[in-house]
């Protein structure tokens, strides 16, 4: 059984499916299996965790780096997971917040993903000279 599975869509989409744990045992192979999906699309990228059994901090860093690799080349990272105490894990440690997490790939599919942008508003004494 392949730990890795990265399928490229047509139409510059790119899955790429994880199985098993994701702990320091396997960073360098998750390493290398992002980076290889980072080429692969071009529009949006897919990672499927719902075959994740253990996630460590060191793997949601490499998603969390390779979402923003994605998103400076103007595509889209999206993960999909199911597992609820995975999605915990993830929305305590703010990933969810900064990336698309979703509940299934159809819904991922189905939806275009934002940026989040973080403003902080102009104290009153800006909001005044600018008018």
């Amino acid at each position: 059984m392949d730990q890795f599975l990265l399928h490229q869509h047509a139409d510059g989409e790119a899955t790429l499916t994880c199985r098993g744990d994701l702990d320091l045992m396997t960073h360098a192979d998750l390493g290398a299996a992002c980076y290889d999906a980072v080429g692969l699309a071009t529009r949006r990228l897919h990672v499927d965790l719902d075959g994740v059994d253990f996630l460590d901090c060191a793997s949601i860093r490499l998603l969390d780096q390779t979402a923003l690799i994605q998103e400076r080349q103007g595509g889209e990272f999206v993960v999909v997971c199911s597992n609820e105490f995975l999605r915990r894990v993830l929305r305590l440690t703010g990933f969810s917040a900064r990336h698309g997490l979703f509940q299934d790939v159809e819904a991922a599919s189905a939806r275009r993903v934002g940026r989040l942008s973080w403003r902080v508003p102009a104290p009153p004494s800006a909001r005044r000279a600018a008018r």
